[in-house]
């Protein structure tokens, strides 16, 4: 059995652009009107379109590509022999291989960011751009809210001394 990758014959590293080249090309050239005496035009042709439909989107890749190296198994842990195993070393074993299994499918969910310099630097900018107007809006608030207070004691005194 081949892989999508095989089908469409690209590289499992190969960026989006040369997949979608590669399945365009073979679909120019399987397509079952181009190949009305091939009878296994059809057969490839639904099996290239399988292939795009696995890998042209960048999450069902991803699911892909971790099928392929983390292929699911028929069964989870240990089979309990009576001779080998108590039932209590089973169940222990049982227990921690479906936590295993647990959080491989997660680990492989959860991918690192990575930012590239420009990435970073963007967002650096916007950073400064929406924070360092936010702080001058406080400061001028304040700053004007100082004055006016500073008017209003000038004008009627301090609030101690003022009579009601």
């Amino acid at each position: 059995m081949s892989t999508h990758y095989e089908t469409l014959g690209v590289e499992p590293s190969a960026p989006a652009e040369d997949i979608k080249r590669a399945y365009r090309a073979l679909v120019k050239r399987w397509h079952p009107d181009k190949n009305p005496d091939d009878p296994q035009a059809e057969a490839k042709i639904r099996d290239i379109n399988a292939a795009w439909d696995e890998l042209s989107t960048p999450e069902r890749r991803a699911s892909y590509d971790l099928s392929l190296t983390n292929p699911a198994p028929s069964r989870v842990g240990p089979q309990w022999n009576q001779g080998q195993w108590s039932q209590a070393q089973w169940s222990q074993a049982q227990r921690q291989a479906q936590w295993q299994a647990q959080w491989q499918a997660q680990r492989g969910q959860m991918r690192p960011v990575k930012l590239s310099s420009t990435q970073a630097l963007v967002g650096g900018v916007v950073l400064i751009a929406v924070v360092l107007p936010l702080l001058v809006v406080l400061a001028a608030v304040y700053l004007s809210w100082m004055i006016l207070r500073a008017i209003v004691n000038a004008l009627i005194g301090p609030p101690q001394t003022r009579q009601a």
